[in-house]
């Protein structure tokens, strides 16, 4: 796992070396000192080499915010079959928790047919997005916004959470949302 803090803090890391070679090269610069020089270079390859590798890599839980913020895109757009195929076909549904019963795909699909008619989004503001890489191949991500809908009186704030994992194709598809919250309670199972 240390790999995969790395992978998920390299930004941060970046910045520190960055700060460190800045320091450096003023030293070398204000003391005229060259045996700084040398750790100057250093520093400046190593954030070089840093920052492609930060660039070139996508982390699990990058992957995980990207299907859910297409599918986030997908169901403010009314889009069910864009909003399906984000799904792996053994995917769960839960309301609460992870340990609350699980309801199957077909329940999924029921959901997003309803998002894209009579619950149909007006407005949507996504406040937390946030991905955390559990394994190489699984990400967990939290989602929080606030949604108007064409029957509802207003905003109304739910929080969601996503287990993405990459499928033998190498494509990486949700396999549980739980529902954790809506309107800051539970949601009953006449909702949505």
């Amino acid at each position: 796992m240390p790999l995969v803090w790395i992978d998920e803090h390299l930004w941060s890391m970046l910045l520190w070396i960055g700060l460190a070679t800045t320091a450096v090269a003023w030293l070398t610069w204000h003391t005229a000192d060259r045996r700084w020089l040398a750790a100057t270079g250093v520093g400046v390859l190593l954030l070089a080499a840093s920052g492609a590798t930060a660039y070139l890599t996508v982390t699990p839980a990058e992957h995980g915010e990207l299907v859910v913020r297409w599918l986030v895109d997908a169901a403010v757009a009314a889009d069910a079959a864009a909003m399906k195929s984000t799904i792996a076909p053994a995917a769960t549904w839960h309301r609460g928790s992870a340990d609350a019963p699980a309801e199957d795909a077909a329940r999924i699909d029921r959901a997003f047919d309803r998002v894209c008619s009579s619950e149909r989004i007006s407005s949507n503001t996504v406040t937390v997005l946030d991905g955390r890489t559990t394994s190489e191949t699984t990400a967990t991500v939290d989602l929080a916004c606030f949604t108007s809908t064409r029957n509802s009186q207003g905003l109304m704030s739910s929080r969601w959470e996503f287990q993405v994992a990459r499928a033998p194709d190498g494509s990486w598809l949700i396999t549980q949302i739980v529902w954790v919250r809506f309107l800051g309670e539970v949601p009953g199972r006449g909702l949505l």
